[in-house]
């Protein structure tokens, strides 16, 4: 077999990769080993990579060994009948049982891809016993049927169970693939992004989930959907994206801490493969990374980035605002402001997965990234809610390899508005059996040369531990802006809630404490609703930022800032109004202290109602949207609109299965239609070419527009069948209706 030709980049990652995973092979378990701060592991994923690499090499000696290798993964599946977990797999060789619910998604993901790439290498007695596996896998995966708001894992089983019954010759699974991508598409369009947003990990599974389905999928419908949905994530992703730091600008949804202090991983490798930006793969001092996660993978995958995506990745000039909604119905939606500075991040609320949901703690709900001078090129500034002490010294060994994560465990609600944003916090529950001696809020500025520049009011400071006094302003001056954090009051739970500010190794903390005192059992935190329960703790801060050009001097910026307002108000019912006002500027947060929940959002004193999607080349929304000159109706449909005025090029999208009447006008022309379901229509003023796909066009295309237009519907050009009208414009009408 010849392996498949690669691009340069994407063979350098293969060649990264494979090199990677035979420094890593044990010979006698004839598996690869994972080492971590935690201990050395058997990699059953890593494992399945290196097989294919050695398939992929096409010796015979490689293909033996490659099959062992197979085999002992296999080997890990549990079969013993009556187990809860039947079908599912061991996470590492060393797990005495099942104990990642999720480690069968991505064994099958693997395993599947093998039969797709190397079916005609694998020996037949490999071929059956890969198909037993997949059979019983699915199996398991049905059982669990993980919930539509878990994207990456809900991307996956739709994934496995649509191809995998393609390996089976299975119509049931077939069945449950199609009927669940049409769910998780139609829970995405009731709010816009994915409700796994923006991660700098999980995007990337999302992406690689959508672009083998839109791959390998036999099922032209199927196919369709997955890439189209493969290409909003992409603009997701692209909205996001801040080139001056190449970083992904939070908020995050979920994030891993080295995701969230800048190093390499999923996403970047994938954007490295498609984009080319060095910087994607840098190391990072702040928190060392070992590798990237799925060299070979990404290497070999195929992706659908539109090129009409491509230039948001690189060309968002001046002030840059995106908000999205990620769940309408628990009032989940972020906001991220970019300038060539800095990308300013903030989510309305903590993160969430299930119904109902179940909080999750690896979320980044407010970041703040900026540029450097010196390497790796940015700094990053970031929260963290935490019960009882951590020590960021062991976070990872001397070689950088993950001991523990931080997790936010706090309850996060914020608001932003450009480059200033309030970010509040309240404490989960707490069982009684739990052993409390610190509840604060950190906030983090990486620090690593001690250089930043700080003042506490009209005092320098000197880098000793120094207290701060509720609304006392601190200002830092680092890289290339200028912030100023304002702790709001804290609600003290003992004899005191200090707040201090001090330099920890490679961080300088402002930590704005609840409690601080000996281990006790907090009663009234129990469960948020008990007998002495009177509402939660006030936790929080408002911050602003700016460019250092955007004042002469830093002095101009804690001027500035002196002059802000800061309101901080409870009711006698337990409701909360933060609101801050500056030059140019104001927003406000009123929730309850009782149960948490956002009542109200102010930006300039205008009541905030977030969109489905809006940035400055691009809407989202139910009804007319209209950006770049260009104007979509799509009925009751969510649809989208992408403009790219100074190209002459529109993009105009209904992601969704609600079937409606689409009319896109263009400064160039019009298309219009009676019923257009899911699919998507780009106009190409320059070259005059108009290309629709789509699954469900069930009426005629009318087409306005001048005489060299040419029409594509799902990649047949149809531009004979249309019928002129009247010079210099002509209507043109096609009955394409299915």
């Amino acid at each position: 077999m010849t392996p498949d030709t690669l691009d340069q980049r994407s063979q350098e990652l293969y060649e990264d990769g494979r090199r990677q995973l035979a420094a890593g092979f044990d010979a006698e378990r004839n598996m690869v080993v994972l080492r971590t701060g935690m201990g050395d592991y058997h990699d059953p994923r890593g494992s399945l990579a290196y097989a294919v690499c050695l398939l992929r090499d096409g010796r015979e000696q490689d293909a033996a060994l490659a099959e062992r290798i197979i085999d002992t993964v296999l080997s890990m599946q549990e079969r013993r009948p009556g187990n809860a977990h039947f079908g599912n797999f061991r996470w590492f060789w060393e797990d005495e049982g099942v104990t990642d619910l999720n480690a069968v998604e991505f064994m099958l993901e693997a395993l599947i891809d093998i039969c797709f790439r190397f079916r005609d290498q694998l020996t037949s007695g490999l071929r059956r016993r890969i198909r037993e596996a997949v059979r019983l896998g699915l199996g398991e995966i049905e059982r669990m049927d993980v919930h539509l708001s878990y994207t990456n894992i809900c991307l996956l089983d739709i994934h496995n169970t649509v191809l995998g019954s393609q390996v089976l010759g299975d119509a049931h699974h077939h069945e449950r693939g199609r009927r669940k991508l049409d769910a998780w598409i139609a829970y995405t369009a009731r709010s816009g992004a994915p409700h796994e947003f923006n991660s700098p990990t999980y995007c990337a599974v999302d992406i690689n989930a959508l672009a083998s389905l839109a791959t390998h999928a036999r099922d032209r419908e199927v196919a369709l959907k997955a890439r189209l949905m493969e290409e909003r994530l992409w603009l997701h992703v692209a909205t996001h994206f801040h080139r001056p730091t190449c970083q992904i600008s939070g908020p995050h949804c979920r994030a891993y801490r080295h995701d969230t202090t800048g190093a390499g991983g999923y996403l970047k490798a994938v954007l490295y493969k498609e984009l080319g930006f060095p910087e994607l793969r840098r190391s990072t001092p702040y928190y060392p990374w070992s590798g990237e996660e799925g060299h070979v993978g990404i290497a070999l995958g195929r992706y659908h980035l539109p090129d009409h995506l491509r230039p948001l990745f690189d060309e968002k000039q001046g002030e840059w605002e995106v908000r999205e909604t990620a769940n309408a119905d628990l009032g989940l939606d972020l906001t991220s402001y970019l300038t060539l500075d800095y990308c300013l991040g903030t989510a309305s609320t903590s993160y969430s997965v299930g119904e109902p949901p179940e909080p999750w703690p690896q979320s980044n709900a407010a970041t703040l990234y900026y540029r450097r001078d010196r390497e790796p090129g940015y700094g990053l500034l970031y929260t963290r809610y935490t019960i009882n002490e951590y020590d960021s010294r062991h976070m990872a060994d001397e070689q950088g390899r993950i001991r523990h994560d931080l997790w936010d465990l706090g309850q996060f609600r914020g608001v932003q508005h450009c480059r200033r944003a309030i970010w509040v916090y309240g404490l989960p529950p707490m069982p009684i059996t739990a052993s409390v001696h610190t509840l604060k809020l950190d906030v983090m500025l990486l620090d690593p040369d001690g250089d930043a520049e700080v003042w506490v009011g009209r005092r320098r400071f000197q880098g000793r531990e120094q207290r701060v006094a509720p609304g006392e302003r601190i200002v830092i001056a680092h890289g290339s802006v200028c912030v100023a954090l304002i702790p709001l009051e804290p609600t003290n739970m003992g004899q005191e809630a200090p707040l201090v500010l001090e330099r920890r190794r490679g961080e300088l903390v402002l930590s704005i404490h609840n409690y601080l005192g000996p281990s006790k059992n907090f009663w009234e935190y129990r469960t948020l609703s008990g007998p002495f329960y009177r509402g939660n703790v006030r936790s929080g801060l408002v911050l602003e930022v700016a460019s250092r050009t955007d004042f002469r001097s830093l002095a101009g910026f804690r001027e500035h800032v002196s002059r802000a307002s800061v309101t901080d108000l409870v009711s006698a019912d337990g409701v909360r109004d933060v609101s801050y006002s500056s030059d140019g500027g104001s927003l406000g947060l009123r929730y309850s202290l009782h149960d948490m929940s956002v009542l109200e959002r102010r930006l300039d004193g205008r009541l905030y109602v977030p969109p489905m999607l809006e940035a400055p080349c691009v809407r989202q929304g139910r009804g007319a949207i209209s950006v770049g000159g260009a104007t979509l109706t799509a009925g009751g449909a969510p649809a989208w609109l992408l403009a790219d005025a100074e190209r002459r090029l529109w993009v105009a999208a209904n992601p969704s299965n609600e079937v409606a009447p689409f009319r896109l006008e263009t400064p160039d022309g019009m298309l219009e239609t009676d019923s257009f379901g899911f699919g998507r229509v780009v106009w190409r003023g320059v070259t005059g070419q108009i290309d629709v796909e789509t699954d469900a066009l069930t009426s005629p295309l009318r087409v306005s527009g001048p005489r060299d237009l040419e029409l594509r519907v799902n990649g047949k050009n149809v531009t004979r069948r249309l019928k002129v009208g009247r010079a210099p414009w002509r209507v043109l009408a096609a009955d394409l209706g299915a």
